[in-house]
């Protein structure tokens, strides 16, 4: 595992890494459904003006 062989104490890698992850993760699942809520209402309007 890569942060053992840095030397980066245990506590500091966990509070700041983790904080960093969780902070990543929720911005990522945010995008993910403003890009799929964005992506499905385009395809409804691309359908509407289709028929």
């Amino acid at each position: 595992m890569f942060w053992f062989q840095l030397n980066i104490p245990d506590s500091l890698f966990h509070e700041q890494f983790f904080e960093e992850v969780i902070a990543l993760s929720l911005v990522l699942i945010c995008s993910v459904k403003l890009l799929n809520s964005s992506s499905e209402n385009f395809n409804d309007q691309i359908f509407l003006e289709i028929s």
